[in-house]
């Protein structure tokens, strides 16, 4: 909570500081702390690295955390990096990927206030959703960011469009028929969708432009319930990068093209 105030509804001295460089703050999931863990435990092999070499100076430190860094980027291959038949070191798997930084247009504060208010609206469906009643007394369930009082929780409370969808990023999915479709998490947000006898097509509610889509009737070659957006044929996505282009067409190429050769 110190860093990230949005949970709370408001916005945090951290957020509008990043928000005035031109970047978002990213945090992990509350009471969720693989990414946190993940993290610390590279810190653990770091610390396991400098005990067994044991500097016995700012100089000598400074080239063993250069030596790990180098071999932990770019040496040592990660299990958890496949593509293919093939491991990628970490350093191949972020030069495979497009990174925009921020260019220092600062973001502007109402983007946040929004992303603060629908926190809120999720933590009150959610508290309704717990205690239907209401709370023992008769008090209504509000966040209190403020001294200022939120509306009523009947004004809070609203129905999510059926042409709108939202990619979560503690789940990046989306749903079509039963199926259930995995996408990068770069798509975390929401969009528009327009689905039509020939198409199924997301847009950004913020700028209007498509970010993802596939043909209709969905084609899948894969029976199981889940299975990644690049396994559907015809399925493109805004921005793609270069290790989930490449899956597609080699998918493409084993499971659709040969069928209609046949």
């Amino acid at each position: 909570m110190a860093f990230n105030q949005a949970r709370r509804g408001v916005i945090g001295a951290t957020d509008t500081f990043l928000a005035e460089q031109g970047c978002h703050g990213i945090t992990g999931r509350v009471r969720h702390p693989q990414t946190q863990g993940k993290n610390e435990r590279s810190h653990q092999t770091l610390v396991r690295f400098l005990d067994a070499h044991a500097p016995r100076n700012l100089e000598q430190l400074s080239k063993l955390l250069v030596q790990y860094r180098e071999h932990y980027n770019y040496r040592r291959r990660h299990q958890a990096l496949k593509v293919d038949n093939t491991y990628l070191t970490p350093g191949q798997a972020w030069e495979a990927g497009e990174h925009r930084g921020s260019d220092g247009t600062p973001i502007d504060i109402a983007e946040l206030q929004a992303a603060a208010t629908a926190y809120g609206d999720r933590k009150l469906a959610q508290n309704a959703a717990e205690s239907p009643a209401g709370p023992a007394g008769g008090e209504d369930l509000a966040l209190q960011p403020s001294q200022d009082v939120l509306p009523a929780l009947s004004v809070m409370l609203r129905d999510q469009p059926e042409d709108v969808v939202e990619i979560r990023r503690t789940n990046p999915q989306i749903y079509y028929r039963g199926r259930i479709f995995k996408v990068p998490t770069y798509l975390v947000g929401t969009y528009q969708l327009v689905a039509t006898a020939t198409g199924y097509t997301l847009f950004g509610s913020h700028d209007g432009e498509e970010s993802l889509y596939f043909p209709l009737p969905v084609r899948v070659a894969s029976s199981k319930r889940l299975v990644p957006l690049w396994q559907v044929h015809g399925a493109r996505i805004r921005n793609p990068n270069p290790a989930w282009v490449q899956k597609g067409i080699e998918y493409e190429k084993d499971h659709y093209l040969t069928d209609s050769v046949g």
